[in-house]
């Protein structure tokens, strides 16, 4: 029998970027390209479970939504794309009002794993935001061109499902998109297979607020606003993975991002 761990995480360890100056380069697939400059902090995190009134979208900027899927199989990349996909796109068009969703790149995977695996890709241990708010609009338009679609206003949103059992060794948290001070952001590059692209790193800050969902059942998705367009409102919700003090199952999890478009 699974043990469910449901409870507030009392100091869990975060690693933030040690360098304003140096927001490093960071690869899921290869860890010798990979060069971090990183700080530990700990930091308390709530089990957005226990949470009343339950975090949303509008407010915190992720919540937790039944997301099931008929006889899923989650490592065969047909299914993932024909099935997966469009359920992600789906899911954050009903519960974000978006007039059409279309991804951002495809699925993918990642396990909790020190090893390089060229078809996983491995967890990101670092607190960061996956885009600045001009890279994450531009690389949002060129997708959207490239499926025949314009926008006004649009937003990304990610979809992450944990497909290994609960309580998992390297959970994802997520911030409150309010707690997250813009003084903080440091740019560093992502390196993946075939591209590059600036991501957000943060430097340590007091006043973030972090959450997980320890007890996430297959039949449910994680939803969080990755990066915001409309230069007024928070960027999103910074995320990362970190070991439970607790430990658990290894993880796997699968992660999509989506874009929403209002008008």
């Amino acid at each position: 029998m699974t043990t469910i761990l449901v409870r507030d995480v009392g100091a869990a360890t975060f690693n933030f970027a040690a360098d304003r100056n140096h927001g490093g380069r960071f690869s899921s697939f290869d860890p010798s390209v990979s060069d971090l400059r990183l700080v530990p902090k700990e930091l308390p995190v709530r089990d957005a479970r226990a949470v009343s009134p339950a975090p949303s979208l509008d407010v915190e900027g992720f919540a937790i939504a039944e997301h099931k899927l008929d006889d899923p199989r989650w490592f065969d990349e047909q299914w993932i794309s024909d099935v997966y996909a469009p359920s992600c796109d789906a899911l954050v068009k009903r519960l974000t009002g978006a007039r059409e969703c279309i991804q951002l790149y495809r699925p993918f995977h990642r396990i909790a794993d020190d090893s390089a695996r060229c078809d996983h890709a491995m967890t990101a241990g670092f607190v960061h935001i996956d885009f600045p708010r001009d890279a994450g609009e531009a690389q949002s338009r060129m997708y959207a061109e490239m499926a025949g679609k314009a926008f006004k206003k649009a937003a990304i949103y990610n979809v992450w499902k944990a497909i290994s059992p609960a309580p998992q060794n390297r959970p994802l948290a997520v911030s409150d998109r309010r707690t997250v001070p813009e003084e903080s952001f440091v740019i560093g590059m992502s390196v993946e297979v075939t591209s590059e692209a600036p991501y957000v790193i943060l430097t340590p800050s007091e006043g973030i607020r972090f959450y997980y969902y320890p007890d996430m059942r297959l039949d449910e998705s994680l939803i969080f606003l990755g990066n915001d367009f409309v230069a007024q409102n928070p960027l999103g919700c910074a995320h990362t993975a970190f070991t439970h003090p607790d430990g658990g199952t290894p993880r796997q999890s699968i992660e999509s991002r989506v874009i929403a478009i209002f008008e």
